[in-house]
């Protein structure tokens, strides 16, 4: 599975609906939005947002 197709089920399963945009936070860590909208920190070792 990619990275962002992980990162968007992750977010699909919280219940968001919009547009995933995605950046680089620190290593193997991702800052999220969608539709504008900071979710949260996910983190792909751990395969979940952590903030």
């Amino acid at each position: 599975m990619k990275i962002k197709d992980e990162v968007i089920q992750a977010v699909r399963s919280l219940g968001y609906k919009g547009k995933v945009e995605i950046a680089t936070a620190s290593y193997h860590r991702l800052i999220v939005w969608v539709d504008d909208v900071r979710v949260g920190i996910y983190d792909l070792d751990k395969h979940t947002f952590v903030d």
